[in-house]
């Protein structure tokens, strides 16, 4: 056995592949060889497929189950089955890299080198028919089928391998009499099968030792006919063996076999017929359930539902839920059926149900509910009762712990109203005889008191009510957007905040300095870079509220703050923090004003506070303001400077000229062949500078430039470092060059070379670009805010993609590449270095 760590790879292609570790059969002995593929079948594929280099792929002999052909391949079997790699004249089985094996994706679980087997005709190495011995040498193999004669009989249903181990087990083959016998065509043999062709796919093999080893491979059979899909008894089907050689040569084997044995399928069994109502109104809302479905392999199970089954096939969504709702539009007599399927496999589901058949009423239009509130508000310090139409558009609103009451009534179009229902429809609140029909018609008025062990918690409070009339139908509940049959009421005013002032820190040549802004234009404000800003606001609670605060200054309210931080500049940049501290806090106590501080990035803010009550209800509007932290940093010069020291103004030329260098001479690296070389460069230059108030220090820091071919501007050259963000020579300053050496022969003194094979970049029109950022590469900004009096670190993020810039500097020229001088004869222009 011998080890492959890596794979001779073209020098120009050679990059870092993971360690694998590679089995290859070199001398081994009969013995099988038990081992395991790699973790990373899909490395093993790209090193059999060769995508690292040109590789070949070449056809390989494969004979599965040697005997018979087609071989049968018991379908229920869980056992294994043998696949034998034919070795050759011109092909070692030795040199196989067994890790890249698969039949059909399946690696082999065992190997086994031995010589048994040279290609003939259908085990019939004499060729009368009469077929030879064939040793299996299968160690789960039925000792009963050893020494057998096979021959190419069709196997039939009453051939399935009912052991469990093997395949190879109890397959009794018989002679089918409708296949066609094997023809001999010169040294070529044909195997025919039920007049089929199989020619060059189906493998006949005769035992008997030719001189090459082979390879003998066991496969799990079960997972093979997994990897097959969807196959049925009898059928032949064509199994495909891939793998690779040392060299990285991929080859491929064939071989077909017959499906014997009915395929194990995973059965889903029928759900019961649904339950539900058996009479119904249109537009009411109903739920129907089924049971009993399961799966022969214990898969979970998903349910559908079909609410019209003898009709328009109203068909719901598969879930994992046995029950679903559903309602009709239109009178009706329908059937709902359900069916189940295999979470896992969706294909696999089971037949419809017994039906449930439901009348949907006769009705043309369903009973309505109608609201009217009567919501108790202090006054002038005087109680006062508002009764009104409830409407749904409008919230109303009752003070936290005063009383309120909700009435309603019924309309119909089909005779008269019968029956009343009302429930609570929020979480945690039950009314007493709700869910309860009622047929006492007076008996629709809801009085809350809203105070002691039946107090309301602050929120939304929603009474569901319908209604019944003659015909049966019953009134709609909107339970999704509460517009029908709900009376949604506010418990609890919310409170209001407001901000008072905006104070802005910063630090000026070494000495502190402050502003309030005037945040009431409406005109967001900037700030410098990394300065701070603090937040005052304060709030008040509403008067119709009756409230247990003892704090008649404050009205115990307590503080909030969050903001959204944004980019009109770089996409991504969005992101909202929490409302901040968690709970709510005061830092003054008794007081009607709090406030808070924090540093402000390159960024733009919103930042929000917002009053909560005594009773945790928060404000629903919050006080807003917008700060945008760090001005923008100004562009003040940029040109391109030659090598002589000429700039190139707006719509000039750069000259190279020729004889003009930078520098010259001749390079004797090589004495055998000298080489003369010339020097050009040119110089990108810029300079800017930031805002006054940004913080000490600052200054544009990175530089982006690029040059785009005036013809095309799609089309970018990287002279210098052009296309990224680069740090400059000093703060405010930048200076790239671009330097290009030209060597051509000593006998070639005029350049003719360089001139018949001039880049493609020279003689060219270029738009030249330049900004300037106030922040370096990788510089990072850290986000604080002080939360319950404590500096808290907040997020923390790279800001060399948020700076600020300038505005674009643009420079049009074009470059050119010369020689119009008279011709030089001195072979010693120039100097040596």
């Amino acid at each position: 056995m011998k080890t492959h760590l890596f794979r001779t790879i073209p020098w120009a292609l050679r990059i870092s592949l993971p360690l694998v570790l590679l089995l290859n059969f070199t001398g081994c002995s009969n013995e099988d060889v038990d081992f395991v593929a790699p973790q990373s079948a899909e490395s093993q594929n790209q090193l059999a497929k060769g995508e690292f280099g040109q590789v070949t792929t070449r056809a390989v002999q494969l004979d599965i189950r040697p005997g018979p052909c087609p071989s049968p391949l018991n379908a229920r079997s869980q056992g294994v089955f043998q696949a034998t790699v034919l070795g050759a004249e011109d092909f070692d089985v030795h040199d196989i890299e067994m890790t890249s094996l698969r039949l059909e994706g399946i690696a082999p679980i065992r190997a086994k080198v031995k010589d048994k087997l040279s290609p003939g005709c259908n085990g019939d190495s004499n060729g009368d028919g009469s077929g030879d011995d064939f040793d299996d040498e299968d160690e789960d193999a039925d000792e009963d089928n050893k020494g057998q004669h096979r021959t190419a009989a069709a196997p039939t249903a009453d051939n399935i391998d009912n052991d469990r181990n093997d395949d190879d087990a109890d397959d009794k083959l018989i002679v089918d009499p409708n296949q066609d016998k094997d023809e001999i065509v010169g040294d070529r043999c044909e195997c025919m099968f039920h007049g089929e062709d199989y020619t060059n796919v189906c493998t006949v093999t005769r035992h008997k030792q030719d001189g090459f080893d082979d390879l003998d491979l066991k496969f799990p059979t079960g997972d093979v006919i997994a990897a097959l899909g969807a196959v049925s008894t009898g059928e032949v089907v064509v199994l495909t063996l891939t793998g690779s050689l040392d060299d990285g040569t991929t080859f491929e084997a064939r071989d077909c076999v017959r499906i014997v044995g009915k395929p194990q399928i995973e059965m889903i069994s029928t759900p019961s017929r649904p339950t539900g109502p058996h009479q119904t109104t249109p537009g009411l809302l109903e739920t129907y359930c089924t049971e009993g479905a399961t799966s022969s392999e214990g898969h979970p199970i998903e349910y559908q539902f079909d609410f019209d089954a003898d009709g328009a096939h109203a068909i719901s969504e598969w879930t994992e839920s046995p029950c679903a709702q559903h309602f009709w539009s239109t009178p009706d007599e329908v059937v709902v059926k359900a069916r189940a399927r295999c979470a896992l496999h969706p294909d696999r589901m089971s037949e419809w149900s017994e039906g449930l058949t439901v009348s949907v009423g006769q009705v043309t239009e369903l009973p309505e509910i109608h609201f009217t509130t009567s919501i108790t508000k202090v006054i002038d310090g005087t109680p006062t009762t508002i009764t009104k139409p409830y409407d749904p558009a409008v919230l109303d609103t009752v003070g936290m712990i005063r009383p309120f009451a909700i009435s309603y009534h019924g309309t119909t179009v089909n005779g008269m109203i019968r029956a009343y229902k009302f429930f609570s429809m929020t979480p945690g609140v039950e009314l007493e005889g709700e869910n309860l029909w009622t047929t006492d018609l007076t008996d629709t008025l809801r009085f809350f008191p809203n105070r002691g062990a039946e107090k309301l918690p602050s929120g939304v409070f929603q009474l569901g009510v319908q209604c019944r009339d003659d015909a049966g139908a019953e009134s709609p509940v909107d339970a999704v957007e509460f517009t029908e049959g709900v009376c949604q009421i506010a418990v609890n005013y919310d409170p209001d905040t407001r901000i008072i002032g905006v104070l802005s820190s910063y630090v000026v040549g070494g000495q502190p300095q402050s502003e309030y802004l005037d945040f009431t234009d409406e005109v967001p404000d900037t700030v410098p870079f990394r300065s701070w800003i603090t937040l005052m606001y304060d709030g008040w609670d509403s008067p119709f509220d009756s409230s247990l605060c003892q704090d008649d200054i404050n009205k115990c309210l307590t503080y909030q703050v969050n903001y959204t931080r944004d980019s009109d500049r770089v996409p991504g940049a969005n992101a909202t923090i929490r409302w901040l501290p968690d709970g709510g806090e005061d830092n003054n106590p008794f007081g009607t004003a709090d406030s808070t501080s924090m540093n402000v990035g390159s960024l733009e803010y919103e930042i929000r506070a917002r009053s909560i009550d005594e009773n945790n209800r928060p404000d629903g509007t919050p006080a807003t303001v917008q700060i945008v932290g760090n001005f923008d940093p100004t562009l003040d010069t940029f040109w391109i400077r030659n090598h002589d020291g000429t700039m190139v103004p707006d719509t000039d030329t750069l000259v190279w000229d020729w004889w003009n260098p930078a520098r010259e001479g001749f390079n004797l690296e090589d004495p055998t062949n000298v080489l003369r070389f010339k020097e050009f460069y040119f110089v990108i230059e810029a300079t800017g500078h930031d805002h006054w108030k940004d913080p000490d220090g600052s200054g544009v820091k990175s530089w982006y430039y690029e040059f785009r071919h005036t013809d095309d501007p799609s089309r970018f050259e990287e002279f210098g470092r052009a296309n990224s963000w680069v740090e400059g020579i000093t703060v405010n300053a930048l200076s790239d060059t671009f330097r290009v050496r030209f060597e051509y022969p000593f006998e070639d003194v005029n350049g003719d070379s360089v001139f018949d094979n001039l880049p493609p970049w020279v003689n060219e029109g270029y738009d030249y670009i330049v900004k300037g950022r106030d922040t370096a590469n990788f510089e990072e900004f850290s986000q604080f805010m002080y939360v319950n009096g404590q500096k808290t670190l907040i997020n923390q993020y790279t800001t060399s993609s948020l700076g600020r810039w300038t505005q674009e500097g643009s420079l049009n020229f074009y470059f050119v590449m010369r020689r119009d001088t008279p011709v030089r004869s001195d072979h010693q222009t120039g100097f040596f270095e």
